[in-house]
């Protein structure tokens, strides 16, 4: 399909990127605010999750976001 094809994708993400250009995500809203973020909520998810899992799954990155 054309609609799905790699130039129509490519459009179309520079077309959002350029629409919300100016937004601020509420990540950095948060940081901005002296706030929690939600980076537990999401890496600290996937890292429980993970040891239920899967020992050898690969979860450095996830546990580095939540130790920060």
């Amino acid at each position: 399909m054309d609609r799905f094809s790699q130039s129509r994708l490519k459009e179309m993400l520079y077309d959002v990127g350029f629409k919300v250009r100016d937004n601020t995500s509420s990540m950095l809203q948060d940081v901005r605010a002296g706030k929690q973020t939600e980076i537990n909520e999401f890496n600290g998810w996937l890292v429980e999750t993970a040891g239920y899992l899967d020992d050898n799954l690969d979860i450095t990155h996830h546990q580095i976001l939540v130790d920060l």
